[in-house]
C-alpha cells in the first residue's frame, strides 16, 4: 500500500521487530538481569548477545536475499499450511 518493494518491506518489517524485541531484551535486562549475572557471570550473557545479534543479522540479509529473488508465496503458503495443521489438531482435541 505504501509503494515499497517487497525486499524493503522485508526489511522494514524485521528492523521493526529488532526494535520492539530490543525493548523487550532491555525490559528483561533491568527487571531479572541482576539474578542472570549473578547465576551465569558477564561474560556468557554477553557472549550469548553477540551470537544472537550475529545470527538475526545473518538471517535478515538471507531473507531479504531469498525474498528478492523468490518473492514471500512460499511463506505465504506455510503459514495456511500451519493454520490448517492447528485447525485439525485443535478439531481433533489434541491442542
Amino acid at each position: 500500500m505504501l509503494g515499497l518493494t517487497v525486499p524493503a518491506a522485508v526489511e522494514f518489517s524485521s528492523l521493526l521487530g529488532f526494535v520492539t524485541l530490543g525493548g523487550a531484551t532491555l525490559d528483561a535486562i533491568v527487571s531479572g538481569g541482576g539474578a542472570v549475572v549473578a547465576a551465569f557471570g558477564l561474560a556468557t550473557p554477553l557472549l550469548g548477545l553477540v551470537v544472537a545479534f550475529a545470527a538475526s543479522a545473518a538471517a535478515m540479509r538471507w531473507m531479504v536475499a531469498y525474498v528478492s529473488r523468490h518473492g514471500l508465496e512460499v511463506f505465504g503458503w506455510y503459514r495456511i499450511l500451519i493454520a490448517a495443521v492447528t485447525a485439525a489438531l485443535l478439531t481433533a482435541g489434541w491442542l
